[in-house]
């Protein structure tokens, strides 16, 4: 077999590759820091684009039975894919997180449903929704006992942090995304100097046709979630809005929490080489009651129970809660001077 003729004659390690049928596309790069990215080629094989069991091999590149098609004959939207998944464009630790492994969590609330997937990356406080997400990246915000310090969040650019660093990323919710990417390690420093790590959501676009979707799912302690979608495209303008809803009564006595988000996005082709897109996302917890910590006796005792905010009184009354409504827009101009050179306001 190749295999082993690659390993008897070359004296060294065979690498296998699971075959895909279909068609072949490579990229060429040339240089570093950075390097240039060559425009897609497609690979054409006895007259064929779709090769179905032929493939491209290092002996055919000379072969008349082989040839070039660049740029490849794809679609804009395949197009557009590609070029959003360079992860930032830069040779740094990032993990990208797609739109069906977003689908499949297990009830979209939340970035802690996904983040056990992304190593170096510790997120706590996943119960509580009184106290907001601690994300930690390789060590920074480690030392925060509740939100997110030294970390950077962003939805389609937006910045969810406020200038001291804090973030809030109990707005991020899934319905209307097309990934969330993770960035770790000393490139993040590119967004801030407060920013030891990057997380960052990107809204997808609004589906051809008008299209209206939703879901519900319902668990312990009556937690009940609920979420809608209304996508579409009319003419230049592509949209995509979302809403959902989260009650529980949490697992603790005085747990109970009810929360709400919307986010959408609007955007108009205003030629073939600009675009202006609207953003706007809302987060509002009109009720969200705090449990707090127990001490190990209080635990063992009883682990549901709740700890007394007061030294003198313990009522439910006066019991530590929380209120936020929290809104952010933005606008984003985009237009391309050429296939290499853009500019993004």
């Amino acid at each position: 077999t190749q295999v082993e003729y690659i390993t008897t004659t070359y004296k060294q390690p065979a690498l296998v590759e699971e075959f895909i049928s279909g068609q072949e596309f490579t990229v060429a790069l040339v240089g570093n820091e950075p390097a240039e990215i060559l425009p897609i080629v497609q690979i054409k094989i006895d007259g064929r684009l779709k090769l179905d069991d032929k493939f491209y091999t290092f002996a055919r590149i000379t072969s008349e039975r082989l040839e070039y098609i660049c740029p490849a004959r794809i679609n804009q939207e395949l197009k557009k894919s590609i070029s959003e998944a360079k992860s930032f464009d830069l040779p740094v630790s990032i993990d990208v997180v797609g739109q069906e492994t977003l689908k499949d969590s297990k009830v979209g609330a939340s970035i802690s449903e996904i983040s056990q997937r992304i190593p170096g990356v510790v997120i706590n406080n996943r119960n509580n929704y009184a106290q907001e997400l601690a994300i930690s990246s390789r060590g920074f915000g480690a030392r925060s006992a509740f939100g997110v310090k030294g970390v950077r969040l962003y939805i389609d650019g937006i910045p969810l942090n406020t200038p001291d660093g804090q973030g809030a990323a109990g707005s991020i919710t899934f319905d209307s995304l097309d990934r969330i990417e993770f960035m770790r390690g000393p490139f993040s420093a590119l967004y801030g100097n407060s920013s030891g790590g990057v997380v960052q959501a990107f809204t997808r676009d609004g589906a051809k046709d008008p299209t209206l979707s939703g879901s519900f799912s319902y668990g312990k302690w009556d937690t009940f979630r609920e979420s809608s979608t209304f996508e579409g495209q009319a003419g230049n303008l592509n949209y995509i809005v979302s809403a959902s809803e989260i009650t529980s009564d949490g697992y603790r006595d005085f747990s109970k929490f009810k929360k709400d988000n919307l986010n959408s996005k609007f955007t108009y082709q205003i030629s073939p080489d600009t675009s202006a897109t609207v953003l706007l996302n809302y987060n509002n917890q009109p009720y969200t009651l705090d449990p707090q910590s127990l001490n190990p006796s209080q635990y063992l005792a009883n682990p549901k129970q709740f700890q007394c905010s007061s030294a003198t009184t313990c009522s439910s009354k006066k019991q530590t809660r929380l209120y936020r409504q929290q809104t952010y827009t933005g606008f984003i101009l985009d237009h391309n001077f050429s296939d290499k050179q853009s500019f993004k306001l």
